[in-house]
């Protein structure tokens, strides 16, 4: 399941929860900062490997998209 917010200061954010996870009472969660300002890669060309990720390691993934082209 994908599930994308964004925070309070406008940051989107993608959480990928797999379907069953290791640590029921306390889940792993693993944050990815993506920093390419969409020049080296979006949220759609990392989309397939988090969900991969998630899914292989039973872990919580979340994808943050930092816009911050200099």
């Amino acid at each position: 399941m994908c599930r994308s917010i964004c925070t309070a200061v406008g940051i989107p954010v993608s959480v990928y929860k797999p379907s069953e996870c290791a640590h029921q009472k306390s889940p792993v969660i693993l944050v990815y900062f993506h920093g390419g300002g969409n020049t080296q890669g979006t949220r759609e060309t990392h989309e397939s490997i988090c969900k991969i990720i998630a899914r292989l390691e039973k872990l919580f993934f979340n994808l943050v998209i930092l816009m911050l082209a200099g």
